[in-house]
């Protein structure tokens, strides 16, 4: 009986941790709303390198490399990414089943984001992940799954010998992640001078900080929060509520079993 105690006492404190955990998301999602409420929207031709945070809303649109066809999925778009995977790894390592990166390219030069006033370019360290875990991304995903069958079918991109070398219990993914022209984004982010002279792009915000670039309106993006943050709030509450009264409870039953004689 005592050992279930111990495990009812130890279960407790997980509740309490798990809450306080709840009550961090619930400051930093209060954070990121405020940080989308209190931050202005500048026109695209107003951005100069060197800001801090920005917010902008714009329309995709063809960078200095015009308009490019995906290779995977043959679409027209403004930049694009590929990335061909295999499981599981053949390297010697404990994790299972692992995976292979055979090839990873992108397109050279980034696209734009335009509005009336002008237009900067979109760092595609933007584009190749989501900036952050609750906003529609503004790229679209494709995904082909290659064997040793689809070699005459493959994308010319994709060498034949990394399809003709799979072995049968490996599986080799094909991810494209490309990027449309005219489609209306936010961004919340920074700006900063590009490699191109005179060119201003949009990057993600410095030091890992809060980023957004989704096709969700302003409105949209700090109403999220404020549900979210509402949500960790609750959460936070009824787990906190529960961890301190079996904590109590269990500790108090473990006291008097070790005390028993």
């Amino acid at each position: 009986m005592l050992t279930v105690m111990v495990l009812a006492l130890i279960f407790g404190f997980c509740l309490l941790i798990a809450a306080a955990t709840s009550l961090l998301l619930h400051v930093g999602e209060l954070h990121e709303g405020r940080l989308v409420e209190r931050t202005p929207l500048t026109p695209l031709g107003a951005l100069h390198g060197g800001r801090r945070r920005i917010a902008a809303v714009g329309e995709t649109a063809y960078g200095p490399a015009g308009p490019l066809t995906a290779p995977v999925s043959g679409e027209e778009c403004a930049w694009f990414a590929i990335r061909l995977v295999r499981t599981p790894t053949r390297r010697q390592t404990e994790d299972t089943p692992g995976e292979d990166l055979l090839l990873d390219l992108a397109a050279p030069l980034p696209p734009a984001l335009v509005d009336p006033s002008g237009h900067v370019l979109i760092d595609p360290r933007l584009l190749t992940g989501p900036p952050n875990l609750h906003d529609p991304v503004a790229t679209e995903l494709t995904l082909r799954v290659l064997g040793p069958s689809s070699v005459d079918t493959a994308p010319p991109i994709v060498p034949r010998r990394l399809i003709e070398t799979a072995r049968s219990h490996e599986r080799l993914e094909l991810w494209e992640t490309r990027l449309a022209a005219g489609r209306q984004v936010y961004a919340l982010g920074s700006a900063g001078h590009g490699h191109r002279q005179g060119s201003i792009v949009l990057l993600p915000t410095r030091h890992g900080g809060f980023t957004v670039l989704t096709t969700d309106d302003r409105t949209a993006v700090r109403e999220r929060r404020r549900l979210q943050a509402a949500n960790s709030r609750s959460l936070a509450r009824s787990l906190g509520m529960a961890g301190a009264v079996v904590t109590l409870l269990s500790g108090a039953l473990v006291l008097w079993f070790a005390q028993s004689p």
